[in-house]
């Protein structure tokens, strides 16, 4: 969620759920729980007061910055034993799967 709003500063809640497949059910109380943890900020869309617009603070893109280097090192050890081709392929079979549970219908 954290990748997602630093790409897309501002992105309203309901788009983020789409974007990372979190049901807004799920997704409301976390986005809460990271409010309240200083991570990020929520604030009304003045265009469309019923929209939440979502943006890091400094201390979202200060986690962001100290797990990263954790995550690459998940991604280094969970992969070890794939060529750079699998990896390739691997990546484009997940993303794949991913975009595809996007658009399962009745999806929120």
């Amino acid at each position: 969620m954290l990748l997602t709003v630093r790409e897309q500063p501002d992105i309203d809640q309901s788009r983020l759920g789409r974007v990372t497949g979190i049901d807004l059910a799920t997704l409301a109380p976390l986005v809460h729980r990271l409010e309240q943890r200083d991570l990020l900020t929520r604030r009304v869309d003045p265009a469309n007061r019923r929209r939440k617009l979502l943006r890091l603070t400094d201390d979202g893109v200060r986690a962001l910055e100290r797990t990263g280097p954790l995550a690459d090192e998940v991604d280094a050890v969970a992969l070890r034993g794939l060529t750079a081709d699998q990896r390739a392929s691997l990546t484009d079979a997940l993303r794949s799967i991913s975009d595809a549970s996007g658009e399962t219908p009745g999806r929120a």
